[in-house]
């Protein structure tokens, strides 16, 4: 589970039973009572735990693994762990951006240098109208992100 510095956090734990339930949650391995942080609103009936984010640095102290343990006479049952990654707000790299001149029927590279993140990659190229660029047998687009044109044509400027 991955938030930004302007999200705000839900952790979500819900169960019915009879006789009544017994909400409790672990961060860390460590038992951890949302009623204690006045940063935590704890939704009643439930194990949810919403935290609003109300100044995007709260987020990193809530890093970490969660679970959740519902109780009652008759046993307990174990939410799966919920890891919680606390992502930065991503910065790109200052670049200039210089036009690159080819002769038509080259080939060309364009370098891809997104900025480092936890969560996996989606990059999509585009060019200066913002027209998605189509990738067929000509143009491709590398592991790395790079785009490849194996020959160049006058409408790819």
């Amino acid at each position: 589970y991955v938030v930004y510095p302007n999200d705000d956090i839900t952790l979500k734990c819900e169960a019915t039973g009879n006789p009544a339930l017994t909400f409790r949650w672990t961060k860390d391995d460590e038992f951890f009572e949302p009623q204690t942080d006045h940063r935590i609103i704890a939704k009643e009936d439930s194990g949810t735990i919403y935290i609003p984010n109300t100044n995007g640095l709260a987020v990193k102290s809530f890093q970490g693994t969660w679970r959740c343990y519902v109780s009652n006479k008759l046993g307990t049952a174990i939410s799966s762990k919920i890891h919680l990654v606390a992502e930065s707000t991503p910065k790109w790299q200052k670049e200039v951006v210089r036009p690159v001149t080819v002769e038509e029927g080259q080939s060309v590279v364009l370098p891809c240098n997104p900025p480092n993140s936890t969560m996996s990659r989606r990059i999509i190229w585009m060019n200066s109208t913002l027209f998605h660029i189509v990738q067929d047998q000509r143009v491709s687009m590398g592991l790395n992100g790079n785009l490849y044109f194996a020959n160049v044509i006058t409408q790819d400027s």
